[in-house]
């Protein structure tokens, strides 16, 4: 992520990785570096996921690592849905599939680009943001 990024560029960690953010040195757009607050079905949660949509709104990422395991998002019954169908609609609208960390034969690689076949398999998605004006 360092090397794909600036220091003044923000990534999002999507799940509950924060460790990417500190190895990379980067800062979040929100204060939700964690998805367990937004995702714990609780009387905030609600709330919690409307702030991180306000935040990601006004200060789009550079890029989102997008973490695939049940465990980093603890999502669950009761659990609110309207943070990630918001991260599911700019995912697919603002940026692109950069790589993932796929898991396989008691291993994980990175595997740049990712496929759409390998995205099963992936515990980590990387995203970027596409170029604004660039059409696509």
């Amino acid at each position: 992520m360092a090397d794909l990024t600036s220091p003044q560029d923000y990534v999002f960690v999507a799940g509950s990785e924060p460790q990417i953010l500190d190895y990379a040195q980067r800062l979040s757009p929100t204060r939700f570096t964690i998805a367990y607050p937004m995702m714990i079905p609780t009387p905030l949660a609600l709330g919690y996921q409307q702030e991180a949509i306000r935040d990601l709104a006004r200060c789009r990422p550079s890029f989102i690592a997008r973490a695939r395991s049940r465990t980093s998002w603890l999502n669950q019954a009761g659990t609110p849905s309207e943070f990630l169908k918001f991260l599911d609609r700019i995912l697919a609208e603002e940026y692109d599939r950069v790589g993932g960390y796929v898991l396989g034969n008691q291993r994980g690689r990175w595997v740049a680009p990712l496929s759409a076949q390998d995205v099963p398999d992936a515990s980590l998605v990387l995203f970027r943001r596409k170029a604004v004006g660039s059409g696509k």
